[in-house]
């Protein structure tokens, strides 16, 4: 398994997995094996507090299982989840209380709406980057 720009020799690109189905993060050994990369590459020998986004009805299993994984695998001292759109939120959060905020990601756009400060509904797309990178090859390929 390798992780990073620099594989060790012998490790074999092919027998990679990605973390993610769908768009969900289900496969957490290889999330593990993420960690210790990105914490061995920064040199991080305590584990540091962590920010997470996830998306919006992101599974409580999904979730739950990263929250053991970082608690007990790591040891991490504070752990605080949220989503892109929130966090987008806080630099204006004063003196913008209406908004629409529109989060692009992997495998599905999320829309949402907030007014008066509170969130007043979220909708999902199931359009990401990847299905519009592979229209974009479609089409090129097309012509």
């Amino acid at each position: 398994f390798a992780v990073g720009r620099n594989p060790p020799a012998g490790a074999s690109k092919g027998a990679s997995r990605s973390a993610f189905e769908n768009g969900l993060l289900v496969h957490f050994v290889t999330v593990e094996r993420t960690l210790d990369y990105i914490f061995d590459a920064l040199g991080i020998t305590e584990a540091p507090s962590v920010v997470i986004t996830e998306p919006p009805g992101n599974p409580k299993y999904c979730h739950d299982e990263l929250v053991e994984l970082l608690m007990e695998g790591y040891s991490v001292p504070r752990l605080t989840f949220g989503q892109d759109w929130q966090f987008a939120l806080v630099p204006v959060a004063p003196q913008v209380r209406d908004s629409l905020v529109i989060s692009l990601g992997h495998s599905a756009i999320h829309v949402a709406a907030v007014l008066d400060g509170e969130v007043k509904a979220i909708r999902r797309i199931g359009f990401g980057g990847e299905r519009a990178a592979l229209f974009l090859q479609k089409m090129l390929a097309a012509k």
